[in-house]
């Protein structure tokens, strides 16, 4: 099957796929009865698996938490996770992930504003995370996240941030209106469906 054959099949499951639903079931739906809270512990407790399911073992991963400032003088957590010492991996790469506030608690565009605030502690605190940014900097997400990440990239380019972004990586965002889509590739813009 081509991707785009995958793509407009909605009852294909990869056997990857196949694979973790049968051991962990179906993600909670999300409707106007889901009780929010329990969805993100559910969701925090699969993503504490993730490492496992890739073949890593919690020797091979430094895990650290921090407490950094934001704009308005509320604290947010960052979880900096790196190959250990003994074990840094082919990349030798840092993941700074943020802990941003959430909606519907907490209002737009407050949780755009933890993200970037976070990049630039980043940014401002290599000694911290043991990052080489002059390597590569790179911010990223997905869905939400990858949206929040294009903003932030965006205010990392007009507030002329230093060491500069190295990169983006947007996966699943939502930039793009329909009415926009070139006619060469409305075909493939699904999102909407």
């Amino acid at each position: 099957m081509t991707a785009m054959e995958l793509m407009k099949d909605p009852a294909y499951k990869s056997p990857e796929l196949a694979k973790l639903l049968e051991e962990r079931g179906p993600v909670p739906s999300l409707d106007a009865t889901t009780d929010i809270h329990a969805l993100r512990e559910t969701l925090r407790q699969r993503k504490l698996e993730l490492p496992a399911a890739g073949g890593a073992t919690a020797s091979d991963i430094d895990e650290t938490d921090h407490s950094i400032p934001t704009r308005d003088g509320t604290n947010i957590t960052v979880r900096i996770r790196r190959g250990s010492k003994s074990n840094e991996g082919p990349f030798n790469g840092v993941a700074v992930n943020v802990d941003y506030r959430l909606a519907p608690e907490i209002k737009f565009p407050i949780l755009v504003y933890d993200c970037f605030d976070a990049v630039r502690w980043t940014a401002a605190h290599a000694g911290v995370h043991r990052g080489d940014l002059t390597k590569g900097f790179i911010v990223a997400g997905i869905s939400a996240g990858a949206n929040m990440a294009c903003t932030a990239s965006h205010l990392a380019r007009d507030e002329k941030l230093q060491p500069p972004l190295t990169g983006v990586y947007l996966s699943i965002p939502s930039l793009l209106s329909q009415a926009s889509v070139p006619d060469r590739f409305k075909e493939e813009y699904l999102a909407q469906e």
